[in-house]
């Protein structure tokens, strides 16, 4: 699920959901294209935003993990972040 927030005076807000495919493998740190690596306790996610965005990141159930410049590649972003223990599996 994605959502959005207005960057303006009303802050609107939308939604939208899809299904994905996540593959969890080892790649290379700054791979080209959207990618998932799982070490057990930490999971990190390289992707390229686009469009108009003032922030981004990884929501996971109700926890939110930010994402950071990747460095040597100014136009793609990284997230680490965590599975919860209180989340279900699915």
């Amino acid at each position: 699920m994605v959502e959005a927030v207005a960057d303006d005076f009303r802050g609107s807000t939308d939604t939208a959901s899809y299904d994905v495919t996540v593959v969890l493998t080892r790649r290379a740190w700054w791979p080209t294209t959207p990618s998932t690596t799982s070490t057990g306790r930490m999971e990190l996610v390289t992707f390229t935003p686009s469009g108009s965005w003032s922030e981004a990141g990884v929501r996971v159930g109700k926890y939110t993990f930010r994402s950071f410049p990747l460095p040597g590649h100014a136009d793609q972003r990284f997230a680490m972040f965590a599975y919860p223990w209180d989340l279900p599996p699915a």
